[in-house]
């Protein structure tokens, strides 16, 4: 609006707004465009000399004093005008169960997206300083306050803001003494300055916010992501574009359907991997990784990497059956169990069921590197009954060593 000189409505998505800037060029007013543009490059070219020069500052300045010599306002060019002095005052908000009921649906929307913007730009911005500790406790007690605070004082719900948090970080700041700084200037400016803010334009205020925009926009990461996992590039795209389509509300909650999609998929189709030793390194491998690793073929050793539960049950039964076939001579299973940390009723069910199959074909079970709460987890539903003590063991080497031990007494 105020670069372009034009009155758009405000849209919630970015092609309502391109349809509605394409009806309105006719009404461009050249005034604004060469003095909001114009500004954008000062503020581009000077971060570019030097990231840390106030160039924000230096074109809000000039472009006031470029203003009031040539008097812009009387040809078209929108200013701040003029700037309320003095505090908000101090107000109990009127509570009603009527309004508290009409209120809250909305309330827990603003709510949810300003504490998922805020927590994304905190640790977009700690990212790029190398930095991920964010508790996303404090944060959303931190806002929670403020929202509380600021109804006293007639304010919007508050958020992190992507465009000020953008100018907070390029302007230098690092811890929230910044903010604090940033509250007691403003306090002073609406005390005793506003005055001198009233031949502000707004087409510097909108080339500061789009400069800071600039900065947010990061194609590199989106290659990255490209390059490295398909899945998250895929969801960063499409809620690109929904958010862009339909809005930030519902491109979030889209975006979190679809990682919630991608996560329930992967969860339901864990690693697996058919094991061998490095005779040298004395440890068990990957046999599609490691060449070298050896077995018998007797003997079937697999690992399953993930917890069993409703969703991958059948995932477990039917890889474990699926390699049993490919092995035909196998007459003892090796399970390592070691990354499993947790079976649900439907895994424990599905366990019994494949047991007991495996025995039908006269296959020996044998269960390795059971965590304590898997042990006891077994113990409450039977599963001890069902293999045998005695075919628990801590390690894989040690499940060989009792199918060898076991084998020998045989042959005597």
């Amino acid at each position: 609006n105020h670069i372009f000189g034009v009155e758009i409505p405000r849209a919630t998505n970015f092609i309502v707004t391109i349809v509605n800037l394409i009806k309105e060029i006719p009404n461009f007013s050249l005034t604004p465009a060469l003095i909001g543009l114009g500004g954008l490059a000062i503020i581009m070219v000077l971060k570019k000399l030097k990231r840390s020069f106030p160039s924000a500052l230096l074109v809000v300045v000039l472009s006031i004093i470029i203003v009031r010599i040539f008097q812009l306002d009387t040809h078209g060019l929108s200013i701040v005008g003029n700037v309320p002095s003095g505090f908000p005052s101090f107000e109990l908000p009127e509570i009603t169960l009527q309004t508290v009921l009409k209120v809250t649906p909305v309330a827990l929307i603003i709510c949810l997206i300003s504490f998922i913007e805020s927590l994304a730009i905190a640790k977009t911005l700690a990212a790029r300083h190398g930095k991920f500790d964010i508790d996303s406790n404090k944060e959303l007690m931190g806002l929670g306050l403020a929202k509380i605070i600021g109804s006293f004082f007639q304010a919007f719900p508050n958020t992190g803001s992507f465009t000020r948090s953008a100018i907070n970080e390029q302007s230098g700041a690092r811890t929230g003494l910044a903010s604090i700084f940033a509250s007691m200037f403003i306090g002073l400016t609406l005390l005793l300055f506003t005055d001198f803010f009233y031949y502000l334009p707004n087409a510097i205020l909108a080339a500061i916010v789009i400069s800071a925009v600039f900065s947010l926009i990061d194609i590199k990461e989106a290659m990255h992501l490209f390059h490295t996992d398909r899945q998250d590039f895929m969801v960063l795209m499409i809620t690109f574009f929904f958010t862009l389509g339909l809005g930030v509300q519902q491109g979030v909650f889209f975006g979190i359907g679809l990682s919630a999609l991608f996560i329930l998929y992967r969860v339901s189709i864990p690693h697996y991997a058919v094991l061998g030793k490095l005779p040298e390194a004395g440890v068990f491998k990957n046999k599609l990784r490691y060449q070298e690793a050896q077995d018998e073929e007797s003997i079937l050793i697999i690992r399953y990497d993930d917890d069993i539960f409703f969703g991958n049950s059948d995932h477990f039964t039917d890889c474990i059956l699926s390699e049993i076939n490919k092995h035909p001579k196998t007459r003892d299973l090796v399970l390592d169990i070691s990354s499993i940390s947790f079976v649900d009723s439907t895994g424990l069910r599905q366990m019994k069921i494949l047991f007991k199959i495996i025995r039908e074909q006269e296959i020996r079970i044998h269960l390795t590197g059971a965590k304590g709460v898997v042990r006891d987890i077994f113990r409450k539903n039977n599963i001890y009954d069902e293999i045998g003590e005695d075919n628990f063991h801590f390690n894989i080497q040690g499940a060989l060593d009792d199918i060898e031990k076991t084998e020998n007494q045989l042959i005597k």
